[in-house]
């Protein structure tokens, strides 16, 4: 399946809690910033959990986070925010971690930010764990100072951030 098949079928089974899910993260409205205040900089972090949608033994769950740049890059002359989420798979009866597939990945980060912010996604690097492979991906979202979907500003270097169209 590609990831837009991939999203269809997460959309069928838990639109509800990605749509809650988003709004914790991004705002109200899936823009915008999170329904939490930001405590130092940074928001607390609102979680997912699921079953995969490609793997019937494994589960989801996905982290969010929303940071200013600045605390983000140690640099106070960058502004606006940037949301990471972090996305990891377990076996479900297990515990273990289990890697997932990158399109089940993709997918849900892309169900979770939306239409309006996919094009400002990017991933950011992975942990291994199991047997060396990916275990717990990354992904940023980088917003201005108002909030809305923007290109990796400069000054953000990081070796492993990939734009998704790059992928």
């Amino acid at each position: 399946m590609n990831v837009d098949d991939l999203r269809a079928k997460i959309r069928a089974k838990h639109a509800a809690s990605v749509r809650q899910f988003r709004a914790a993260v991004l705002g109200p409205e899936g823009i915008h910033g999170p329904e939490t205040k930001a405590v130092n900089g940074r928001s607390p972090f609102p979680s997912i959990s699921h079953p995969s949608v490609t793997d019937r033994h494994a589960a989801i769950s996905v982290v969010g986070d929303v940071a200013e740049l600045a605390w983000l890059n140690e640099n106070p002359n960058l502004t606006g925010f940037v949301t990471t989420l972090s996305i990891a798979g377990r076996h479900k009866l297990l515990g273990d971690r289990m890697s997932l597939p990158s399109g089940e990945c993709d997918a849900w980060i892309s169900e979770i930010v939306g239409d309006d912010l996919l094009p400002f996604v990017y991933r950011a690097g992975t942990l291994s764990g199991v047997a060396g492979r990916a275990s717990t991906v990354y992904y940023n979202v980088f917003m201005d100072a108002d909030k809305n979907g923007v290109m990796k500003p400069d000054g953000i270097d990081h070796p492993q951030l990939r734009h998704l169209s790059e992928l």
